[in-house]
């Protein structure tokens, strides 16, 4: 395998290379969770994978704390995440 199909498959798992998620909601569900040092990256990565992203709909999806670090985690999952933390 070449380093060129290492990256091609990367881009292909991580949805990046074709985006068809339709809501940034469904962008974060499919991730799991999105953390980024800077706002406007964690933005960034939702939208990359969304088709037709739209800066404000994707912030609509996003829950800001009052530190640098963005997390967004999809409610259906908290059942699960609170099970295995405690």
């Amino acid at each position: 395998m070449t380093r060129s199909d290492v990256a091609r498959l990367r881009l292909h798992n991580q949805r990046i290379a074709y985006a068809t998620i339709e809501k940034a909601s469904d962008v974060v569900a499919w991730l799991g969770a999105v953390q980024a040092q800077d706002y406007l990256e964690a933005l960034w990565a939702v939208g990359l994978r969304m088709r037709n992203a739209v800066e404000a709909d994707v912030e609509r999806c996003a829950y800001r704390k009052s530190n640098p670090t963005f997390r967004r985690l999809h409610l259906q999952d908290l059942p699960l995440i609170l099970l295995t933390h405690f």
